[in-house]
């Protein structure tokens, strides 16, 4: 994608390769770079990105997403499994892992959140 961009321009390459074994496994490996030129400066952005779901039943899936970026040189984990027990209810545990490059090239742990929800859905 090539266009205006912010009173510049941007050039946009996105790529995706995803692999389905089954209907229970995806693994994902995703590019996207854009170079920007305004006015007051020019960048380059570049966002790698690698996922896998691992779906148990039609009950219980676990689906995972790594992504990192140059801009922030770090690196982000996104971890989910959602339970449905039964139509209307869901429970989700996620767990975020926020990971920075230091200058030597090796990564420190920044953060990590880990957040549970219900959903119950009442019907009458």
């Amino acid at each position: 994608m090539n266009g205006d961009f912010y009173g510049g321009t941007r050039r946009n390459i996105v790529g995706d390769l995803t692999w389905r074994p089954s209907g229970h496994f995806r693994t994902l490996v995703g590019y996207n770079y854009n170079d920007i030129r305004l006015p007051q400066g020019s960048f380059e952005t570049r966002l790698v990105r690698f996922g896998f779901d691992w779906v148990f039943s039609s009950h219980l899936a676990w689906v995972n997403l790594i992504q990192y970026d140059n801009v922030s040189h770090s690196a982000g984990v996104n971890m989910r499994l959602h339970w449905v027990p039964e139509s209307g209810r869901e429970i989700f545990f996620v767990v975020n892992q926020g990971i920075e490059e230091l200058g030597d090239g090796s990564f420190h742990s920044q953060r990590t959140d880990a957040t549970g929800k219900v959903s119950y859905t009442v019907r009458f």
